[in-house]
């Protein structure tokens, strides 16, 4: 459903409120912010977890097992 590195569901309307980034319909409200955490250099989603490996301190945890063969 989303392509995106971080999703937040909110209750209130309150959340949106001087958001640069925002819609509202009678149906859906959006809001678009940076995600937390750092950019991964291998593929490129932001993770709060980059940089806590000492072998490959710029990727995620989820491409450093990709890269060991660990699937």
């Amino acid at each position: 459903m989303f392509i995106a590195s971080q999703v937040e569901l909110v209750d209130s309307l309150k959340a949106l409120e001087g958001l640069k980034y925002s819609y509202q319909s009678d149906a859906l409200s959006i809001g678009v912010v940076k995600a937390d955490g750092e950019k991964c250099d291998r593929c490129w989603n932001y993770s709060v977890h980059v940089g806590e490996s000492d072998e490959h301190p710029l990727l995620c945890e989820r491409c450093i097992p990709a890269l060991a063969g660990e699937f």
